[in-house]
């Protein structure tokens, strides 16, 4: 099957290759921030699911500690990794709501590429098109990949 990338998809692809990662499932996404050279904190934050700061060549990652679900706490931490790979330098702070990573087409082009990012980082299409060659697909997918099945039927829309 030939895909067709997005430049956030390329840079999602190559931060893999970078960690020696082919599923990002085999490591933690806390060590693979830190193995980028940013810091990743997990502490209550009003209004926001997550956030990056990066000032003088240092960021932080910050994703709300009170999400309920580990999934969506992955799907924000690799969201706020594409800010940092992409954007760390264009604007020093992102701040994302809920509604800010799933309405991404409203939420302007930097909110576009980060959530492309999460998507290809957390699911590498590759991998993601051989998992929907089986049956009960969106559940199957929703478990190997560790995210939310919400996020699952967004790719297969």
């Amino acid at each position: 099957m030939n895909f067709t990338y997005t430049a956030a998809e390329h840079k999602a692809k190559k931060v893999l290759e970078e960690c020696g990662l082919n599923d990002p499932t085999e490591e933690s996404l806390k060590r693979i921030i830190f193995g980028r050279k940013a810091f990743y904190e997990e502490v209550p934050l009003k209004g926001k699911e997550g956030e990056i700061v990066s000032v003088n060549n240092r960021s932080i990652i910050t994703i709300n500690s009170d999400i309920q679900f580990e999934t969506k706490k992955r799907f924000a931490a690799a969201h706020e990794l594409g800010h940092y790979e992409m954007h760390r330098d264009i604007k020093p702070i992102f701040s994302d709501t809920e509604e800010d990573l799933m309405n991404w087409y409203k939420a302007g082009p930097h909110e576009m590429e980060a959530n492309e990012f999460a998507a290809e980082f957390l699911m590498p299409s590759e991998l993601f098109y051989n998992e929907c060659e089986r049956k009960n697909l969106s559940q199957r997918l929703s478990n190997i990949w560790l995210i939310v099945f919400k996020s699952v039927k967004l790719l297969l829309s």
